[in-house]
């Protein structure tokens, strides 16, 4: 977006995706992928000659044969869908494709936006040969389009139908803005924690304090730390103030303390960092995650190294290299914000290759406020 590249997103759906699989195209995939022998007769005796029926209140139907979809409510299920759907980026010349069981987003970027637009109407005809293939189908209706970094709407058809643009979609329990701004999934995020915390409200009365810390642990915890390297990366403080506030409210009502307690004082009695440093210790977390090959290779190969771009060996080579951003935008990225931070860290600290290690001595820094 710094650069004014602009991006046509399209976040597939598919119509009852688990329960329309075609069994005898998986088995045959299952093949592709090197099943055979036992194992093979294994999945296949476990997709076929299935049956199921329906309780309604104390009635209960006659069994019936199911011929498709795999059976949901199981680990394989989803591992099966996943390796029903893999070939899919095969068909996909130009455009980025990403897959997440069956949520599916393909992509096109150029400076070019009608350029962007033919590429994925090229893309889209590929798609559909795909799914006819493969006896799926889309749900015309849930498909959204969303046009980044550029204020207008595209005409594209998919099965003769338009589809819907839209400014901001929810991905993975994420908001996604068309400017990238994060705005609605900061207020997506605080309402659904604001909700909880009154649930906790509600309840403290009834519990210990250890309890009301594993209720926090388990219901509200996590949507302060989901997606931590986006919040902490790209939101501005504004946002982080937000959730530091809600984190405050929890703190009170789990340690019954009035609003005259300094923050500083229950964030030490309960043993927590605060928002902000809980957010760049995922972040640090994460990157050496990558440093370490243990992160997705779309995160690894965006990395480079000082001594990989200097003739001449420097004392920081082992540091990552970060692209000089002229903007502020563009600044707000896991490769700038969150290298930036990571770079900062003794030498020591980087060098560490135990993560519980180099956890515990990233806490200490940033509780001593050294990073």
């Amino acid at each position: 977006m710094s650069k004014n590249t602009k991006i046509i997103a399209i976040f597939l759906d598919f119509k009852r995706a688990f329960e329309t699989i075609e069994r005898k195209i998986l088995l045959k995939k299952l093949q592709k992928y090197g099943i055979k022998g036992v194992e093979y007769k294994w999945f296949e005796s476990y997709l076929t000659k299935r049956k199921q029926r329906t309780k309604f209140n104390e009635k209960i139907s006659q069994c019936t044969d199911v011929d498709l979809g795999v059976p949901q409510g199981s680990i394989l299920g989803a591992l099966l869908f996943i390796i029903y759907i893999n070939d899919i980026p095969n068909i996909l010349k130009e455009c980025k494709i990403t897959l997440y069981a069956d949520d599916t987003l393909i992509y096109a970027k150029n400076d070019n936006l009608e350029i962007c637009k033919q590429t994925l109407l090229n893309e889209l005809k590929n798609v559909n040969e795909w799914l006819k293939m493969n006896k799926l189908k889309l749900n015309e209706q849930k498909t959204k389009l969303m046009v980044i970094n550029a204020n207008c709407d595209i005409n594209l058809e998919i099965n003769r139908k338009t589809i819907e643009n839209v400014t901001k979609i929810k991905y993975l329990g994420v908001i996604i803005d068309n400017e990238l701004k994060f705005n609605e999934h900061i207020e997506y995020t605080c309402k659904k924690i604001g909700k909880k915390i009154g649930f906790l409200k509600s309840i403290r009365n009834k519990m210990d304090t250890m309890t009301a810390i594993q209720i926090y642990n388990t219901m509200i915890k996590p949507h302060f730390e989901y997606c931590s390297t986006i919040t902490y990366t790209c939101c501005n403080q504004a946002h982080i103030k937000r959730l530091q506030k809600l984190q405050n409210k929890c703190m009170r009502i789990i340690l019954k303390f009035s609003r005259e307690t300094p923050i500083n004082f229950m964030l030490e009695t309960l043993l927590w960092l605060n928002i902000e440093e809980k957010l760049k210790l995922n972040t640090l977390l994460n990157i050496f995650k990558i440093k370490h090959n243990n992160a997705p290779k779309y995160l690894t190969e965006n990395i480079v190294y000082v001594r990989e771009a200097q003739v001449y060996s420097l004392r920081n080579a082992e540091d990552f290299r970060i692209e000089r951003l002229e903007t502020t935008f563009a600044q707000n990225s896991l490769f700038y914000k969150g290298l930036k931070i990571f770079n900062r860290l003794p030498a020591e600290v980087k060098q560490e290759s135990n993560i519980r290690i180099f956890k515990n001595k990233c806490i200490k820094l940033i509780l001593n406020e050294i990073i």
